[in-house]
């Protein structure tokens, strides 16, 4: 019996806080509602009278019921700035692509963020930033690419109604991820499976040209960190270099 009246009580208890919350939501002002992907923007008067403002579909369209609330003139003006923003990003594109690009030999710059580690290797590094370090290391003799610092690189971008202005001598930005990992495979020597402590680096280049974003994973032994910091500094250079490299303009104002 005491367990029954526990749960009248919990589910009465949940039926108020419902009805509360159901108060505070509806209150005077606007009221936002997202179901199976419609999102529905309500507003209410101090009467509590609710009158459908906008819908937006799941393909993005948009569905007028009171164009003069202000409510719907806001999301308008933010539907034409982005779409203002989307033709002015499509034509750079095509400026890009019809453009001059750099010769083979000409240098490429690139921000190389720092390094985002997990718990375990932050715990295991010599020092504070060490693993960044050791990444970095392997780009400051390549005769291509040119790693810049965040503040040397004058990047800006902003849109205007038809309108769009970019400078930047940013070519591209590699943002990289190192983490422990417990990994299996065959011990050379005895030729069992063995467990081994891995480090794992993953890398997201991105070029500040054409869009599109490449991935690059590499893994090993964690005792032999100089070599796998190598294998996976080759491959995000080769992207850099090979992948991305060609498309970059000669003019990097465009």
């Amino acid at each position: 019996m005491k367990w029954v009246i526990r749960s009248v009580r919990i589910v009465a208890a949940a039926a108020i806080l419902f009805f509360l919350l159901s108060l505070i939501a509806c209150g005077p002002g606007y009221h936002t509602t997202n179901i199976n992907g419609v999102k529905k923007v309500y507003h209410i008067d101090d009467q509590g009278r609710k009158n459908l403002v906008y819908e937006v579909g799941k393909d993005g369209t948009t569905t007028v019921y009171d164009e003069n609330d202000p409510m719907y003139q806001k999301h308008l003006m933010a539907q034409q700035f982005a779409e203002a923003d989307r033709q002015a990003k499509a034509k750079r594109i095509e400026r890009i692509k019809q453009s001059k690009k750099r010769n083979a030999k000409d240098p490429i710059y690139v921000v190389l963020h720092r390094t985002e580690l997990d718990n375990a290797l932050k715990k295991a590094e010599k020092h504070k930033g060490a693993v960044y370090d050791q990444i970095r290391k392997e780009f400051e003799s390549d005769k291509i690419i040119k790693l810049i610092t965040e503040k040397d690189g004058k990047k800006s971008s902003w849109s205007k109604l038809g309108k769009s202005f970019r400078k930047t001598n940013v070519d591209v930005e590699v943002s990289t991820r190192s983490y422990l990992k417990k990994m299996t495979g065959i011990n050379k020597k005895t030729g069992k499976i063995a467990e081994m402590t891995a480090i794992v680096f993953e890398a997201t280049i991105t070029s500040n040209y054409l869009p599109g974003t490449y991935n690059v994973t590499e893994a090993g032994n964690i005792f032999r960190n100089p070599e796998v910091t190598q294998r996976f500094a080759n491959k995000v250079k080769k992207i850099i270099k090979y992948q991305i490299g060609p498309d970059i303009p000669a003019d990097r104002t465009i």
